[in-house]
């Protein structure tokens, strides 16, 4: 099997991309898909060139280039992982389902409760403005 492999890299390459694609299944944060591009591309160049070093080569600068060109291209078109949608709450208008106080209270918004402090007391049923959002935690003020 190992003489096979040595005299026949365009296998080895082979599977070494399969193997690439299964460690991207097993851990799917984008880490090792880069490099199946890369593998199946020297694959097919190792037919003609059977110098081992520049198949190396070869295989490192197209990962590296599939690898920028990627990154580049998700990053321009995806949405920042790190983006704090909560400021979109921010300026809404809910509904005190308990009493609020400086350390608790519930709102209602829209069909979802959520945490919520005030510096200024809040009866329930009041409605109140969000103010600001700490993690899932609302500060609120009267409307």
């Amino acid at each position: 099997m190992a003489e096979f492999l040595l005299s026949n890299m365009w296998a080895l390459w082979l599977i070494a991309a399969a193997a690439f694609v299964a460690l991207e299944a097993v851990s799917g944060a984008l880490v090792s898909i880069w490099f199946v591009p890369g593998a199946v591309i020297t694959s097919i160049m190792s037919i003609w060139v059977k110098n081992f070093t520049v198949q190396i080569i070869v295989f490192v600068l197209l990962s590296a280039a599939f690898l920028y060109f990627c990154k580049k291209y998700f990053k321009r078109n995806s949405p920042d992982a790190l983006d704090d949608t909560s400021e979109r709450y921010i300026g809404k208008t809910a509904v005190a389902k308990t009493d609020i106080s400086e350390t608790e209270g519930k709102v209602l918004l829209g069909d979802v409760y959520w945490r919520a402090v005030s510096k200024e007391e809040i009866k329930e049923g009041e409605s109140v403005l969000i103010t600001a959002v700490n993690g899932n935690i609302f500060t609120v003020d009267k409307k």
